[in-house]
């Protein structure tokens, strides 16, 4: 491959991720279609990094906050797989 088929490949793969058309990742659905139908792919993309806080400094928004995400974790849990 010449380097400047090298370099058209390299700029078509930039060009593909600045506008979004990355191939799809699996995703992990909650089970409620009102929210896995405004997600992308159905569900929390697998092998992406997500962020989730809560508000306040309080315990109990905390613990809101861990268990929610406890229960989002638990189907890849029991598939003994965190990423994807």
């Amino acid at each position: 491959m010449s380097r400047q088929a090298k370099l058209e490949a390299v700029r078509a793969k930039i060009a593909a991720l600045e506008a979004g058309s990355a191939p799809p990742r699996p995703a992990l659905p909650f089970g409620d279609a009102r929210i896995d139908g405004c997600l992308p792919g159905g569900g929390l993309p697998l092998g992406r990094w997500h962020e989730a806080v809560g508000t306040g400094l309080e315990a109990e928004t905390a613990a809101a906050t861990a268990g929610f995400i406890a229960a989002l974790a638990s189907p890849l849990a029991a598939r003994g797989r965190w990423s994807g």
